[in-house]
């Protein structure tokens, strides 16, 4: 029974001595040029309307990619199988 107890307590005497974990502030966790009350100067406006700008042409090419290869594999399809 005396074993048991001083098991225990070196079992469980680092639990009682770790510090307890605390949340992050927001502070700590937002980057200070992230700052959503400061507004953003024109040449980092101008920047995002042309990453907007390429975002939006990069998407239109993937769409026309996809509906090339949507044909191809509707045309490669019929040809192997005519239906059931």
């Amino acid at each position: 029974m005396i074993r048991s107890a001083i098991a225990l307590v070196f079992l469980a005497a680092p639990a009682f001595a770790a510090p307890a974990h605390r949340q992050p502030t927001p502070a700590a966790v937002q980057q200070p040029s992230a700052d959503p009350a400061r507004p953003a100067s024109t040449d980092a406006r101008s920047q995002a309307a042309q990453t907007e700008v390429a975002r939006s042409k990069m998407q239109k090419d993937l769409d026309a990619r996809m509906k090339a290869m949507d044909g191809r594999t509707q045309r490669t399809i019929g040809s192997i199988c005519k239906g059931c």
